[in-house]
């Protein structure tokens, strides 16, 4: 009977407190509630007056995937499916899966573990492995590399770039002079190219007369 006049007592509370700190508590709200009680007002009003403790609400904590985890999973070569129902064979004591036993290392890596969800497995491996790694576990090396990222290679510069006259005289500042060797050396690359861009018609003009 106490049980249920404390319930009755701690829904009203909770209630009256509700309404005070929506700012819409009146006295008419406290002598219901007491009338409904069976006690005072003033008793009421200290119920209300008392610190209350409201506990705060923790959902489960998320399941943390074990060293032995990991290794099933790379040994079902990223079958979450697969991974749950060796660990679970082992929980039970059956110790088989897919009527083949389960590997010694992975029967001692999962001796006295507690039962975990399907699902809760399936959200474990996502949050802790990264996409790429996920990857290569079910489909090798081209896997990984398909789902990481890489920076661009940046084109190789050009013949006519590197022996640009600005590019030799920075290079012969670098080197301790030589600024007119390497300007008449890219310029004699420049008149190099011109002419064989200006013989190359004439050539093929000449094979197509033969």
């Amino acid at each position: 009977m106490e049980g249920a006049e404390g319930s009755k007592r701690a829904a009203a509370v909770a209630r009256l407190i509700q309404l005070r700190d929506a700012e819409q508590l009146s006295a008419a709200h406290v002598r219901l509630a007491a009338e409904g009680l069976g006690v005072s007002e003033r008793t009421v009003w200290r119920w209300l007056a008392a610190p209350t403790h409201v506990p705060e609400h923790r959902g489960p904590e998320p399941y943390v995937l074990s060293e032995t985890d990991r290794e099933a999973y790379a040994l079902y070569r990223g079958n979450v499916a697969a991974v749950h129902r060796a660990r679970q064979a082992v929980v039970d004591g059956d110790g088989t899966t897919a009527g083949a036993p389960v590997p010694d290392f992975l029967r001692e890596g999962w001796a006295g573990a507690a039962p975990v969800a399907l699902r809760t497995m399936q959200v474990a491996f996502n949050r802790e492995l990264t996409p790429a790694e996920r990857a290569a576990w079910k489909v090798g090396e081209s896997g990984r590399r398909a789902k990481s990222v890489y920076l661009r290679r940046p084109e190789p510069a050009t013949i006519a770039a590197a022996l640009a006259p600005w590019a030799g005289a920075a290079l012969a500042g670098v080197l301790g002079g030589y600024g007119g060797l390497f300007l008449a050396l890219s310029g004699s690359s420049l008149a190099a190219a011109l002419l064989v861009t200006r013989a190359t018609p004439r050539e093929k003009a000449g094979s197509t007369g033969v």
